[in-house]
């Protein structure tokens, strides 16, 4: 689990090492949907260097990102730890997790920041001001699916490339709420199910 300390693990030794699985999942995951916002508007990022920077500033964001989920993993963790069934639950638990993120993929804010990542025309000078901006909107708005990448298993290439192709379809669809709305439901398809069957022993 990515938020247990292992013993002789020091704190700063934990932190170092969801950093560097946070990283590998960003540019796994973030990367192609960049590349598409990237050629929607690359007549205003002109040349390597303004492109760089755009990059750059998208994934400095993300990379400051780490710092409250980290936390926020860290407390929840330490919060089940508490509980004596924590280890019986931990799979409901993982369940209730993925409905939550879920329940995010098909609101209204999710949507909201969804058409600030797909906008086009309004984009602040180009450079790492882009970057920032974009990289803010797609902050907010793949956090229910990050945080189902998180629970299911982050460092699988297998689900960082399904939930790469789910991020990066919402871009490129001719309907991006459409698109949303059918990965959100999948998704809880998908919860449902691994909830039910971990309540149900006799389903294994």
């Amino acid at each position: 689990m990515i938020w247990m300390q292992m013993p002789g693990e020091t704190g700063w030794q934990l932190f170092l090492s969801f950093l560097l699985m946070w990283a590998l999942m960003c540019v796994g995951m973030m990367g192609p949907v960049l590349a598409v916002s990237l050629w929607k508007d690359r007549a205003i990022l002109r040349g390597i260097g303004s492109r760089t920077a755009a990059a750059a500033g998208y994934f400095g964001v993300w990379f400051a990102g780490a710092l409250p989920v980290f936390a926020l993993g860290i407390a929840t963790n330490a919060l089940l730890e508490k509980c004596l069934a924590s280890v019986e639950l931990a799979p409901c638990i993982s369940g209730v997790a993925l409905l939550c993120g879920t329940v995010w993929q098909l609101s209204a804010c999710k949507a909201r920041w969804l058409d600030r990542c797909c906008a086009r025309g309004a984009c602040p000078p180009p450079g790492w001001r882009y970057g920032l901006k974009l990289g803010g909107a797609c902050f907010m708005c793949c956090a229910g699916l990050n945080a189902m990448c998180l629970v299911a298993s982050p460092m699988d290439s297998r689900v960082m490339a399904l939930f790469a192709c789910a991020m990066t379809a919402e871009r490129v669809a001719g309907r991006p709420q459409r698109a949303a709305r059918l990965v959100g439901a999948l998704a809880f398809i998908g919860s449902v199910t691994g909830v039910a069957m971990h309540a149900m022993p006799d389903f294994h």
